[in-house]
């Protein structure tokens, strides 16, 4: 092999090896988008701005859940804390043990309003 198509040969390894790459990353970034492991989850909702203590509560919750069974956390879109009931809204479909967990996590830990479980509601909305 002459120095030439030694270099062109480099260069083509070079180039497969960048497509092999990229690919990977595409591949990667379609599982970001597609599963809920990799997008960002659980939003505290507080629309009171002057109830600051709303967002520590249901952060406490989210914590007691990770605690337990932090797969879970990826199956639920939003938590919502309004006047001592909390909301979960589940992107995916929780079996009866998560949602069990959940509501557990809000009405027997220290972090709910102390009214109990039956002060959760949960609302399943799949993509």
């Amino acid at each position: 092999m002459t120095d030439q198509e030694i270099i062109k040969r480099k260069i083509e390894l070079k180039q497969q090896t960048v497509y092999l790459i990229l690919q990977e990353i595409d591949e990667l970034q379609s599982k970001l988008k597609n599963d809920p492991f990799g997008r960002e989850t659980v939003m505290a909702v507080n629309e009171r701005k002057d109830e600051p203590w709303r967002d520590d509560r249901i952060n406490r919750v989210i914590g007691y859940i990770s605690a337990i069974r932090d797969d879970i956390l990826y199956k639920v879109s939003h938590l919502r804390d309004h006047e001592g009931y909390l909301t979960v809204i589940w992107c995916k479909l929780p079996t009866k043990l998560e949602m069990e967990i959940v509501t557990y996590a809000w009405g027997c830990s220290p972090v709910g309003d102390g009214c109990g479980m039956m002060n959760v509601e949960h609302r399943i909305v799949m993509q």
